[in-house]
């Protein structure tokens, strides 16, 4: 529960305190599960503390720290190599959603390969809530500097797709050459996300345009800037994922 409300916090760029952590639960992400959460179970120094591993990915010290998860005992460190094997496995790159708008300067050597997850099989520490990156090839807890500015690229019918629509202070504008803009995602249902990566030139630099597609149809549009670093342009990306069951 403390690597939950912790990493929520982290992302949203607020304090990893309890009442913060409580009120993203509830207002965010897991309305049915905060009202299941006990204050008193976790103070705010074990909150931080937990939260302060999990953003310097040491993997290690966040295993020791955390008690075994309630559902199948995976410890964290378990449930990240669970997770890394998982996202190992590739499938076919799916369509874009109808009406998706074309992307200039699509490069295809530049996306990360979609993956198709079972949480069902693998994942149940995730269908809880926990956070997971993709970078570079590579899952992980967090990526540098991008702890504000993530999408999980999840393509599963059996977990309910949720976004996130402020990307926290500090966002740049989209360049004025960019057809698409920054709107506010909300829950979608099931769903599909779709990833393109279109670089500008300059490798330090990346856009990362992320479609999602909705049961009912409609198709939302968000643009993310990737990781600021030179040398590394595979955006990070990673996202929050929750079972309905």
């Amino acid at each position: 529960m403390a690597v939950i409300a912790g990493a929520l916090c982290l992302l949203m760029g607020q304090k990893p305190t309890w009442g913060n952590a409580q009120n993203m639960l509830r207002d965010v992400a897991f309305p049915e599960l905060a009202a299941q959460v006990n204050p008193a179970d976790v103070d705010s120094s074990s909150l931080r503390k937990v939260s302060n591993l999990v953003r310097t990915k040491d993997l290690d010290k966040f295993a020791a720290e955390t008690p075994r998860f309630s559902d199948g005992g995976a410890t964290a460190d378990e449930a990240f190599r669970a997770t890394e094997a998982v996202l190992s496995r590739t499938s076919s790159h799916p369509e874009p959603p109808a009406g998706a708008p074309p992307l200039e300067g699509l490069s295809e050597s530049m996306l990360p390969s979609p993956r198709r997850v079972d949480p069902v099989a693998a994942l149940g520490t995730l269908q809880r809530g926990l956070i997971v990156v993709w970078y570079n090839g590579k899952a992980g807890w967090f990526g540098k500097r991008t702890a504000k500015r993530m999408v999980w690229l999840h393509r599963s019918p059996a977990v309910d797709v949720l976004a996130w629509g402020k990307l926290g202070a500090g966002h740049r504008e989209p360049r004025s050459d960019s057809s698409m803009k920054v709107r506010d995602i909300k829950r979608v249902g099931y769903g599909l996300l779709t990833p393109t990566l279109v670089a500008h030139g300059d490798k330090s630099r990346a856009e990362l345009h992320v479609v999602v597609q909705s049961e009912s149809g409609d198709a939302l549009e968000m643009l993310m800037e990737s990781i600021e670093e030179r040398d590394e342009m595979l955006a990070a990306v990673g996202y929050l994922i929750a079972s309905r069951r």
